[in-house]
């Protein structure tokens, strides 16, 4: 149905206001490849009509260019139910493959500082952070998921990295799900845009910070990773400068954790101490065989 709305519109502004309430309603769709689809035209939508908008401002009529930024403007605000349309489904019904690709579409295509960037930042990286809190509740290790080679060269019309190393045979679906969205967060490092950068890098390291001790640890090999990896040598040094602050403060978070747990192991053991060796003390000496 989407591409016989599509062919039904006229141009972009009534081909989104057609596709655009099917498009959201598929995103969490149990047939991971129906997903897919909703996520590419979600994609492609924004793509088009933000293109369009843009062609408009170079000389078209007054009617034509409100039209094509009406018809932004509502893909912006649907931004935010786009996003959480689809994780709701995730690990067992949607596509982190399709999340990939409109994840990287939002990126690219709004204009710089725009809020909405920052909120698919945020998200994905709650998401993340999530799902390895239930991954670590099941005994499941998150698999490190480093920067592959498509990743390191992505420009402003690559396609996003959505094939990065799969995680173990066996692992769990939240141990899947957190690998997989963790990798768009390491690639929103290279396209989201300079305003917003620093609250999303803000953001990223709270996250980080309060997630378990094993994936802290992988998170940020992850992360520099993709710093290193980025061939912006505008942002680069800025990114750099982030991690190894990021780097130190999980650290400090990591030993204050691990000198709590042993101040209670120790307090645990001594008041167990005399408990064992009650029922002997609690006798007379001349009563003691």
């Amino acid at each position: 149905l989407i591409p016989v709305a599509c062919k039904a519109a006229s141009d972009g502004a009534a081909a989104t206001t057609r596709v655009l309430p099917l498009v959201l309603l598929l995103l969490p769709h149990p047939v991971r490849q129906l997903s897919e689809v909703a996520h590419s035209a979600f994609a492609g939508l924004l793509t088009a009509v933000a293109e369009a908008a843009a062609a408009e401002e170079d000389g078209a009529s007054a009617e034509g260019e409100q039209q094509q930024h009406s018809a932004f403007a509502a893909l912006q605000q649907a931004i935010p139910f786009y996003l959480q349309r689809s994780v709701e489904g995730l690990p067992h019904s949607g596509s982190l493959e399709g999340l990939a690709i409109g994840f990287s579409s939002i990126l690219k295509q709004l204009p710089a500082g725009n809020v909405m960037s920052l909120l698919a930042v945020t998200k994905v990286t709650e998401c993340a952070a999530t799902w390895a809190q239930q991954a670590a509740a099941e005994g499941q290790p998150v698999v490190h998921a480093p920067v592959s080679s498509r990743q390191r060269g992505v420009t402003a019309d690559a396609e996003p990295n959505t094939g990065g190393p799969a995680p173990a045979q066996g692992s769990s679906a939240s141990c899947t799900a957190a690998a997989r969205l963790f990798e768009l967060v390491q690639l929103s490092l290279q396209l989201v845009d300079y305003q917003v950068l620093p609250s999303a890098l803000q953001h990223i390291a709270g996250v980080v910070v309060r997630a378990p001790a094993d994936v802290q640890q992988q998170w940020i090999q992850g992360l520099y990773a993709a710093c290193i990896a980025n061939d912006d040598y505008a942002r680069k040094p800025a990114l750099i400068q982030w991690i190894d602050g990021l780097n130190r403060d999980s650290l400090q978070v990591r030993q204050n954790y691990g000198a709590a747990i042993s101040a209670e192991r120790k307090e645990r053991d001594d008041s167990s101490e005399p408990a064992q060796h009650g029922g002997q003390s609690a006798q007379p000496p001349f009563l003691v065989a």
